[in-house]
């Protein structure tokens, strides 16, 4: 696939989400803490409100605003999850354990920061958000039609965030309608 027929897709992908400043308002960062499982459950199934804007795919599928941001660290250039991360994905796949997320599907959208192209950066970004499916799948027998997988690369920064800061590099759940 050519450069210029990459970027095509990507634009189209990122039509499908609203736009970065609305988007990445209204995530939750956990960066100095692990939370709970149930604490994340309360966060993904909380009704929306009115201000809330959903995210839409197509018209039978509608992501919820109302997403968690978790910096799941990875090997430099790599879809390798660092061991630091592991217990950020161990509460995650409690959370999808759990009775009450039981029928619920989510989203996972890998994010980088501005280093790298942005072919470089958004491939990398949806690698590093399937090795994340992949971990809860094995470790937690998550069936793997129960998440879906989207790569942002550096489209989407934090608001207040430099596009390079480390903080950028995350991925973020979103709870499917």
């Amino acid at each position: 696939m050519s450069k210029q027929h990459f970027s095509v897709i990507a634009s189209l992908c990122s039509a499908f989400l609203i736009s970065s400043s609305n988007c990445s308002a209204e995530v939750r960062m956990f960066l100095d803490r692990v939370p709970s499982a149930h604490e994340m459950a309360e966060i993904l199934l909380k009704p929306s409100t009115p201000k809330s804007r959903s995210i839409h795919m197509n018209p039978k599928q509608h992501f919820s605003s109302d997403r968690i941001g978790l910096p799941i660290q990875f090997a430099f250039n790599s879809s390798m999850i660092k061991p630091g991360s592991k217990p950020y994905l161990n509460e995650m796949g409690i959370l999808l354990k759990l009775e009450k997320m039981s029928k619920i599907n989510i989203v996972l959208v890998g994010h980088t920061d501005a280093s790298g192209s942005d072919f470089y950066n958004y491939r990398l970004s949806k690698q590093r958000a399937t090795a994340v499916k992949n971990f809860l799948t094995y470790h937690f027998q998550i069936h793997p039609n129960r998440i879906k997988t989207l790569g942002q690369g550096e489209n989407q920064p934090l608001p207040g965030s430099k596009p390079y800061d480390a903080i950028n590099r995350r991925v973020e759940f979103y709870r499917v309608n």
